[in-house]
């Protein structure tokens, strides 16, 4: 029987343990260290033989998404890497452009933002393939009604898909690109950040983000197939509120973690919020702090209980927001941006954190924090005895 959940205190000091920016390293940087270079918004995948942790992400040069590629170059191409020694050190083995993703869509990309791995099963195939999703800003016109708040430069973003010809995303292969996922709706109009696929129920689950066309806000949305070779259906456009403190701009999920026993039915949700999608200084004279904008995000927390069969949401569970006053997770760097948190379990037991972290030079790289299973045990024996 799976006990009540436990404190929300208890909860903030066990996460800030797992995601505790002063003792996070660098494990991949972005492609320059000054303001507007980061990496990050990817996840992570661990395949058991060969025994090997899987890495994505974007790299992200220096620009303006308001105007386009007209003050630098923005999201430039997606990446993949891996790691044979659980996490301590990563080589990168393919990487995709967005030019090269321009060609084979037949559209100009413009920016590439989240994206998104997956291993699955291949029915047709009878064995286990890869797939590779990515979010990128094409050079199209906005819905009818709403074709005016088109800035000039710009797109709209939608979720393409790659698949891989065998059982290893390095094969992941480039040609197969197609849309996966994209709306007219002007409320939602801008389709990205493929944060988690999961099963539930016997179908996969997608959960992305969106925003209007007006950029004023960001939803967290759910879409699910029956099975890898059909296509998404959105099933809901705000799977959550939007709170109404630090996250009332923003609340975009990008990680999950499974609490240990004896909670076996509780996760935590790991969500990106802001306060505004531009950049929203304090006042000077009031508590000084990070206050989050589109670019700046920081980062807070669900505990979500899984729904009994037939009840409640299905997809997410019963979601209750942690962090509702103020951030959880902040870096004590530059803008104080902390954003795209995610987690995996790894062989024998440990943890591997990672997310895209601000610096005091302005770069936002990517870090991490490994746990061994000893470490790791160490904190949940912790959280059991609050």
């Amino acid at each position: 029987m799976t006990e009540q959940a436990p404190s929300t205190q208890a909860l903030k000091k066990f996460l800030n343990e797992l995601v505790d920016q002063t003792k996070a390293r660098v494990i991949v940087p972005p492609l320059a260290s000054q303001a507007g270079y980061w990496f990050g918004s990817g996840n992570l995948v661990e395949q058991q033989e060969p025994q090997t942790i899987w890495l994505c992400g974007r790299y992200r040069n220096a620009g303006d998404s308001r105007t386009g590629l007209q003050k630098g170059e923005r999201g430039l191409s997606c990446a993949l890497f891996q790691s044979k020694n659980e996490g301590e050190s990563w080589t990168q083995v393919k990487i995709w452009t967005k030019q090269e993703l321009s060609k084979v869509l037949g559209e100009t990309v413009l920016s590439i933002e989240g994206c998104l791995l997956n291993r699955f099963y291949c029915p047709i195939a009878k064995s286990h393939k890869w797939e590779f999703l990515v979010s990128s800003e094409k050079e199209v016109d906005y819905s009818t009604g709403v074709e005016n708040y088109r800035k000039p430069g710009t797109g709209v973003w939608s979720i393409d898909r790659m698949v891989s010809t065998s059982d290893s995303p390095d094969t992941l292969d480039l040609n197969s690109t197609k849309r996966c996922l994209e709306t007219s709706n002007p409320c939602y109009l801008h389709v990205k950040d493929p944060a988690l696929l999961f099963s539930v129920a016997g179908k996969d689950v997608l959960v992305f983000c969106t925003h209007p066309f007006s950029w004023t806000s960001c939803n967290t949305g759910v879409a699910v197939r029956d099975d890898p070779s059909q296509d998404f259906k959105v099933v809901d456009w705000e799977a959550t509120h939007r709170g109404p403190c630090w996250d009332v701009a923003s609340t975009r999920i990008t990680g999950e973690l499974a609490l240990p026993e004896p909670w076996g039915d509780y996760r935590v949700y790991f969500y990106d919020g802001a306060e505004c999608v531009r950049q929203h200084p304090p006042n000077v004279n009031a508590v000084a702090r990070p206050r989050g904008s589109s670019c700046e995000e920081v980062s807070g927390a669900f505990l979500s209980k899984k729904a009994a069969t037939g009840t409640g949401p299905v997809f997410l569970g019963q979601l209750n927001k942690l962090s509702v006053l103020e951030s959880w997770f902040v870096s004590p760097h530059g803008t104080g941006c902390c954003r795209y948190i995610k987690t995996i379990k790894v062989a024998g037991g440990g943890l591997l954190v990672t997310w895209q972290q601000a610096q005091q030079d302005g770069s936002q790289p990517l870090v991490s924090r490994r746990f061994s299973r000893d470490e790791y045990e160490r904190l949940t024996t912790q959280l059991r005895s609050s």
